[in-house]
C-alpha cells in the first residue's frame, strides 16, 4: 500500500517529505487507514487541474509523518494533527 511506501521513504531519508495517496480502488479497511493517516487522498480518475491544486496545497502545508516501526508496522497519528511516536 502507498502508506508503507511513504513511511519507508521517509524513514530512509529521515525526512518528512510531502506525500499524498492517489488510488483507483481501496477496501473499507484501507479507506479507514488512509483517512487516519492524515495524508491527502485523491481517487482516480483525477484531472490534471485537480492534481495540480492538490500538489500545490500539499507543498504549502505541514507534513504528517506516519512512522515505520521496527517490526514493519506503520504507526499513524492518534488524532488529526497529532504526530505518532517514532522510535
Amino acid at each position: 500500500m502507498g502508506l508503507r511506501a511513504v513511511a519507508e521513504l521517509r524513514e530512509a531519508l529521515n525526512e518528512s517529505v510531502p506525500a499524498m495517496i492517489v488510488t483507483g480502488e481501496a477496501g473499507a479497511e484501507d479507506l479507514v487507514m488512509l483517512k487516519e493517516s492524515g495524508l491527502p487522498i485523491m481517487f482516480k480518475p483525477v484531472t490534471p487541474a485537480g492534481l495540480r491544486r492538490q500538489l500545490v496545497a500539499l507543498l504549502e502545508s505541514p507534513t504528517i509523518r506516519p512512522c515505520l516501526q521496527p517490526n514493519g508496522d506503520i504507526e499513524l497519528p492518534r488524532a488529526a494533527g497529532t504526530p505518532p511516536a517514532c522510535p
